[in-house]
């Protein structure tokens, strides 16, 4: 869930006008490396592993460690996550080692991290966003981004977040907590039988769109 939730956040930000790059701050020692499709290194992944109940964000669907892939690229830096939708990886290291690295046959490209803010105000921004910012019945084709939403409390009735999930816990950094559990009983209805069990993940992706991880 959190691989689509990051591919969804990854489509809307590029529809958003950034600052220009050139006055962007980078940030230091952290760096995306993407290497070639016949590189070997990241390896293709599982499609029925993928999703946040199954592989914390940053690590392989597979199983494939951090460590094992800075192994075969015979580097000192850090491989923090891995992005096998892209065949990449996230690294922390220093300028020498990016260097170097970018010599290596098997690497297409190396990108610095920055810091990307957007304009505070968007638009065109589409009828959910523009519905979102404003109280009056007519919307105004625009979406105020300095409205943060600190301090409000959301309600999502769905069918729930695993808290006792510790990734799932951490990753919306202490502010969600369950409400009320509803045990749904099964009863029959034309075409079978309506399951206790809810559908699993729907919970989270919705909480997690209302409240950005």
């Amino acid at each position: 869930m959190k691989n689509i939730f990051s591919q969804i956040i990854m489509l809307i930000m590029i529809s958003i006008n950034f600052s220009s790059f050139a006055s962007v701050p980078i940030v230091d020692g952290s760096y995306i490396v993407t290497f070639k499709n016949d590189a070997g290194l990241v390896q293709p992944p599982v499609e029925t592993n993928r999703g946040k109940g199954q592989i914390p964000f940053g690590t392989h669907s597979t199983g494939q460690s951090k460590s094992a892939i800075a192994t075969a690229l015979g580097t000192n830096g850090e491989v923090a996550s891995i992005f096998e939708t892209i065949n990449a990886v996230h690294m922390r290291m220093d300028a020498k080692e990016a260097d170097r690295l970018s010599r290596d046959k098997r690497v297409l490209s190396i990108e610095q991290d920055r810091v990307a803010t957007t304009q505070s105000t968007q638009t065109a921004p589409g009828w959910g966003l523009d519905r979102l910012d404003q109280l009056t019945p007519t919307t105004d084709n625009t979406y105020n981004y300095s409205n943060t939403g600190a301090g409000q409390t959301i309600y999502i009735l769905d069918s729930g977040l695993t808290l006792s999930n510790s990734a799932v816990a951490a990753e919306f950094g202490g502010r969600a907590s369950v409400f009320y559990d509803v045990k749904v009983v099964p009863v029959t209805i034309v075409g079978g039988m309506v399951p206790r069990s809810p559908v699993p993940q729907p919970g989270t992706q919705w909480a997690s769109q209302k409240v950005p991880l």
